[in-house]
């Protein structure tokens, strides 16, 4: 599975365009739908890392 937000997001993107293609209401739905999912997996794992620093920065701090 991907776990990278940068190719989350380059994913989200090509589900876009394909969506904006589509000219059956049905594949515009299924495209603009893999677009969100991955849209927002990429925020979760963002919002992961930066739990994860901030984490690593507040033991670094505690043991100051």
């Amino acid at each position: 599975m991907i776990s990278d937000p940068t190719t989350m997001r380059v994913m989200a993107d090509k589900y876009g365009r394909l969506a904006e293609q589509q000219t059956v209401p049905k594949e515009r739905d299924k495209y603009r739908a893999y677009a969100r999912i991955y849209s927002e997996m990429a925020v979760q794992q963002e919002l992961a890392e930066w739990g994860v620093r901030l984490k690593t920065n507040q033991a670094r701090t505690s043991r100051q």
